[in-house]
């Protein structure tokens, strides 16, 4: 019982430290995305893509995952914009309640 709950806790933790929950701007151009295959989740899940994101000093993928869906919502995965100055901003993605505008930053 004690190996599951450490297991479980590791697994809240590294989730945690990879999923991205802000925008980041980097010089360096991000490498082009793994194939993004998805997945049969099954009834009332949706596959969230993978993506490469920028942490400390490098670049990680993030793997692609089956998801719960959210009713009324569409996943709108994150993405690598570049700018004029030629610097890359990363927008985390995250649900979108269905009929709201999308904001053009």
């Amino acid at each position: 019982m004690k190996y599951r709950i450490v297991v479980a806790l590791v697994s809240v933790f590294t989730l945690v430290q990879c999923t991205p929950t802000k925008s980041v701007t980097i010089k360096e151009k991000p490498p082009k995305a793994e194939s993004m295959v998805s997945s049969d989740c099954g009834d009332g899940k949706q596959w969230v893509p993978g993506y490469w994101y920028w942490k400390k000093d490098d670049f990680v993928w993030i793997k692609g995952k089956c998801v719960k869906k959210k009713e009324g919502h569409i996943y709108m995965p994150g993405i690598w914009q570049k700018d004029f100055e030629g610097n890359y901003t990363f927008a985390p993605g995250g649900w979108k309640a269905v009929g709201t505008k999308l904001e053009k930053k």
